[in-house]
C-alpha cells in the first residue's frame, strides 16, 4: 500500500517486463545509480527492457531492444498552457520519418495489434485524428479558440488573461464556497492523509507526521542524510539544483553546451581553501553510495559546510570496473530511501567528502 499499489495488498511477482519511452530515468535520473545498475543488470528480476529514444542515453544501455523514436519537428504534436499570458502550439512536422521510425501512436497501435486489441485502443482513429478530436473537446469548452485548420495554420496561439487569483471564490466567501477537503478549509495538517497511511509498513527511522506529536501539528523531520547527520567521513551536505546548460538530463550530450556549462561541484572558499582545492581543479565528490569527478568551483555564494552539484549531467563510469562517475551526475551519490509519507526524492538531501582528484 505505500509503495502505491492499488487493487491489491502487494504485487504476486516483481516487475518483469519494462518500456522506458524517451526518458533517462533507469539511471542517471534514478537516484542511487550503482545500486540501479546491480538491479537492472539482474535479469532474475527484471527480465526485459524495451528502450524507445532518439539518442543513445545513459537509460538505453540496460534495454533489450531499442527502437527509434521520431524527434518532435518529424510529426504531429500539441502543447498549451496558461496563466496569466496562455499561449498553445500546433506543431506539424517540417520533414517525413526517415526508415522505419514510428511514433509512439504507431508502436503503441501495433502492440494492441499483437494482443488483439486494436480496435479497441484506436477507436479507429489515426494519431492525427485524435489529436484533432480532443481538440475539438477543448473548443466545445472555449469558443474562442481558433478551429483546428486555423490552429494549424497560425501555428502558435496566445491569449492575454486578467490576473488569476487563486482560490478566489473561498478567499471571498468560505462559507459558501468550502474547499475539497474534509473541513472545507486550507488545511496545515491532513488527518485525512494521516488516516491514508493506516497500516503502513515503515523502516526503522521513518516517522510520520503526527505519529509522536500530541495534538497532530505539523513537524520538522530530518532526513538520514542531511545537516544534521554528517559525520567525521562525510562531513559535507551535498545539494543539488537545476543548471543553465541541461533541461534535467536533455541536452546534456552536447559537447558544445558542456564545454560553456561545465559540470562542477560549487564548495565555499573556507572549505575549499582547507582542502587545498583551487577554482578550476579537478575534484573527486564521495560518500557511502558512490564516487564522481567534476571540476571544482569555488565561489562564497554557497554557504560553508555545504557542496552545490547541479542535477542531470550524464552517468559516465565503468561499471565493470571503479565506477568512479567521470560525468559528475549526483545521483551516482543519492540514496533510493524516500521521505516516507509523500515519497519525495532525495537528490536534495545527502552528505559527501570532497578532495582533489
Amino acid at each position: 500500500k505505500n509503495a502505491g499499489v492499488k487493487g491489491v495488498e502487494k504485487l504476486n511477482t516483481g516487475i518483469k517486463y519494462m518500456i522506458n519511452y524517451a526518458g533517462n530515468c533507469l539511471t542517471n535520473q534514478h537516484s542511487g545509480i550503482n545500486q540501479a545498475h546491480d538491479v537492472l543488470a539482474d535479469e532474475s528480476k527484471c527480465e526485459f527492457i524495451l528502450g524507445i529514444d532518439t539518442v543513445m542515453c545513459d537509460s538505453m544501455k540496460y534495454a533489450d531492444i531499442i527502437l527509434p523514436d521520431l524527434f518532435r519537428f518529424e510529426q504531429s504534436s500539441q502543447i498549451a498552457t496558461g496563466s496569466d499570458w496562455g499561449y498553445m502550439i500546433t506543431g506539424t512536422a517540417c520533414t517525413a520519418p526517415k526508415f522505419e521510425r514510428k511514433t509512439a501512436y504507431e508502436m503503441a497501435s501495433m502492440f494492441a495489434e499483437k494482443f488483439g486489441v486494436q480496435d479497441q485502443f484506436t477507436e479507429g482513429k489515426t494519431e492525427d485524428d485524435w489529436i484533432k478530436s480532443i481538440y475539438e473537446t477543448s473548443r466545445e469548452k472555449d469558443d474562442q479558440l481558433p478551429t483546428w485548420d486555423e490552429a494549424v495554420e497560425m501555428g502558435v496561439y496566445t491569449r492575454a488573461y486578467k490576473p488569476v487569483v487563486s482560490m478566489k471564490k473561498f478567499r471571498d466567501d468560505p462559507v459558501a464556497n468550502p474547499l475539497e477537503t474534509p473541513s472545507g478549509k486550507i488545511e496545515i495538517f491532513s488527518a485525512k492523509i494521516l488516516e491514508f497511511t493506516d497500516g503502513w509498513e515503515l523502516k526503522d527511522g521513518d516517522t510520520l507526521p503526527g505519529m509522536n506529536t500530541l495534538p497532530t501539528i505539523p513537524v520538522y523531520i530530518p532526513e538520514w542524510y542531511g545537516v544534521e547527520n554528517t559525520t567525521t567521513e562525510f562531513p559535507l551536505t551535498m545539494t543539488g539544483f537545476h543548471y543553465r546548460g541541461r533541461i534535467h538530463s536533455s541536452w546534456g550530450n552536447i559537447e558544445e553546451l558542456k564545454e560553456v556549462n561545465p559540470q562542477e561541484a560549487w564548495i565555499n572558499p573556507a572549505d575549499a581553501t582547507s582542502r587545498s582545492i583551487k577554482q578550476g581543479d579537478k575534484v573527486r565528490v564521495k560518500n557511502e553510495f558512490g564516487e564522481i569527478e567534476l571540476l571544482a568551483k569555488v565561489t562564497p555564494r554557497v554557504v560553508p559546510g555545504v557542496v552545490a552539484v547541479s542535477q542531470g549531467a550524464w552517468h559516465d563510469a565503468d561499471m565493470a570496473g571503479d565506477r568512479v562517475d567521470k560525468g559528475g551526475s549526483i545521483n551516482t551519490l543519492t540514496t533510493q530511501r524516500p521521505s516516507p509519507l509523500s515519497k519525495g526524492n532525495p537528490q536534495h538531501t545527502n552528505i559527501c567528502q570532497v578532495s582533489k582528484a
